[in-house]
């Protein structure tokens, strides 16, 4: 099985996934400002896989100037892989700015595949114009979640993937207009790093257990008494060292 196939899409509808990685004590970003310095090779390989088949890749104005993207480009093989399922040559990126403040200079604006659709106001002044760059303007000064997903379904952009930041996500969760999470946890604690013992699944919550020891106890020598919970409480139960 392949990281794409661990995501799959609908077949039709909107669909929109939110993609984020958090610490064990919250945070969704490192000392720099940054995801990548809480995230690892595969964290970073499950992103590039949502894209794969996406429509759009929505990112607010703050996570642009922090995180910098590059443009956004599909391999030969993704480009085929998104015709025959119906899909763009290429996923658009979208980025949120209720402001406009956005690093026009950056590449991604003039090197990516698709031109990078701007959502913002129309009571601001006009963004930069740049080559590569197409503007949608909302009425208003404030930019609803539900207005900025209708500008993106509008235009047949079915296959959404945001990526953060945390007010763009609060925004669209709190609509109810996200329809999947896909969250890695980063075993990260402040400076600190932790190691993974064990997970199981209860009415559909995550339960974890991370350690600082070389030798965690296990999950035998540490279970609470049978009559501690209901039976059949507890879902699948992973060990992992």
């Amino acid at each position: 099985m392949t990281l794409a196939d661990r995501y799959p899409w609908p077949a039709t509808g909107k669909w929109l996934r939110a993609v984020m990685v958090m610490t064990l004590i919250g945070a969704d970003a490192g000392p720099d400002g940054r995801t990548r310095s809480i995230s690892c090779e595969t964290d970073l390989a499950v992103l590039l896989a949502n894209r794969v088949l996406a429509d759009a890749v929505v990112i607010g104005a703050g996570t642009m100037r922090t995180e910098r993207y590059r443009p956004l480009r599909v391999s030969a093989v993704q480009r085929d892989l998104r015709v025959q399922a119906g899909r763009t040559p290429a996923p658009q990126l979208v980025v949120v700015s209720g402001r406009g403040e956005l690093p026009w200079s950056d590449p991604v604006f003039t090197e990516s595949d698709l031109p990078v659709l701007v959502i913002t106001g129309d009571e601001q002044p006009p963004p930069r114009p740049s080559v590569g760059v197409e503007v949608v303007r909302l009425p208003g000064g404030h930019l609803p979640a539900e207005a900025i997903v209708t500008a993106l379904t509008a235009r047949g952009l079915l296959r959404i993937t945001c990526e953060g930041g945390r007010s763009l996500l609060a925004g669209l969760a709190a609509a109810g207009l996200v329809d999947e999470w896909a969250l890695t946890v980063s075993p990260l604690a402040g400076s600190a790093r932790y190691r993974l013992a064990s997970t199981w699944s209860a009415e559909g919550f995550l339960f974890t257990r991370f350690t600082g020891s070389p030798q965690p106890p296990s999950v035998a020598d540490s279970a609470p008494p049978a009559t501690s919970a209901p039976a059949g409480s507890v879902g699948a139960v992973n060990g992992q060292q």
